[in-house]
């Protein structure tokens, strides 16, 4: 889940290239609702639980990135 702290926030999923280190985002899911992820123009929000595939080194980096850039 994305802090209200976390980088990530308020931020495109384009521009955080998660692709880039070989991360997909699969589904946003915000307010309990899960959906498909809508494409790079997705404009991420505190509370927002990201589905990520990847490996698990991948996934950690993109951790780093959602929270801390």
């Amino acid at each position: 889940m994305l802090p209200e702290e976390a980088y990530a926030v308020g931020r495109r999923l384009a521009e955080l290239r998660l692709d880039g280190i070989g991360v997909s985002v699969s589904a946003v899911r915000r307010g309990g609702i899960r959906g498909p992820q809508r494409g790079g123009e997705t404009r991420l929000r505190a509370g927002d639980v990201l589905v990520l595939c990847g490996t698990p080194e991948a996934r950690e980096d993109a951790e780093k990135i959602l929270l801390e850039g």
